[in-house]
């Protein structure tokens, strides 16, 4: 069987081009003042994928278990959030909204501005998540962050979802398969994710609050970072 390694390069390898695809289309300009809590409409797409993946996850914290049928409905999730987001060029925006940013007003404006969690936690909510105690304060460090703003910055956010998705089918595989030591093997994984949609949250949440448009990157990245810190807890 493929390792989850292997998977996991091969997806990287996959998504090297994906920059090539940037359109033209740039951001407004920086809205001073913008917080968070202010409103901006999701595309119908996109909030019915979140609302599905919503779904999945208050059914995993119902029942109390992960199966391989969330699995599944996991990567089908992420997959179609890869597949949306490369559809309408969305990365390409992203990529050069940050640039944008990063020219005006430096990288430290987007590294140093904390993630709320609580305003986190009322978005997840508003999505329909059943979040309960699920603690989502993240401690992620500077090497990181700048780490992901740079894979945010390079690729967009496509890439992290299908990382996400070859993972979750890795997951499905080595479940059915009832591979030795594969309890071990799927925590690292899981907790290798979430490490992972941490950093990109941690990243894009403060960017969207002087870049609007990104706001949208920021509700779904922590959609799939909710079942996956849920799926975490159950199954480690």
């Amino acid at each position: 069987m493929q390792s989850i390694a292997d998977r996991r390069a091969f997806v990287r390898h996959m998504v090297v081009g994906l920059p090539v695809i940037a359109g033209a289309t740039s951001f407004p300009g920086t809205v001073d003042g913008f917080t968070i809590h202010e409103p901006l409409p999701l595309s119908l797409s996109l909030e019915t994928m979140l609302r599905d993946l919503a779904r999945v996850h208050n059914e995993m914290r119902r029942r109390g278990t992960m199966t391989r049928d969330d699995l599944r409905a996991l990567a089908t999730q992420t997959r179609l959030l890869a597949a949306d987001r490369l559809t309408a060029n969305r990365d390409g925006e992203l990529m050069r909204g940050i640039r944008q940013v990063i020219a005006r007003e430096g990288r430290d404006t987007i590294l140093d501005h904390p993630v709320d969690p609580n305003a986190m936690r009322g978005e997840l909510v508003s999505l329909g998540f059943e979040l309960g105690m699920t603690n989502m304060a993240m401690m992620v460090d500077r090497p990181r962050r700048e780490d992901a703003l740079e894979r945010l910055a390079r690729g967009g956010l496509s890439p992290a979802y299908m990382e996400a998705w070859s993972d979750f089918e890795g997951l499905d595989v080595m479940m059915m398969l009832a591979v030795t030591g594969g309890a071990s093997s799927i925590c690292t994984t899981l907790k290798d994710m979430e490490r992972m949609l941490d950093a990109m949250v941690a990243v894009l949440c403060p960017l969207s609050v002087i870049l609007p448009p990104a706001i949208p990157d920021c509700f779904a990245a922590s959609s799939v970072l909710a079942a996956i810190k849920l799926i975490t807890f159950l199954a480690c």
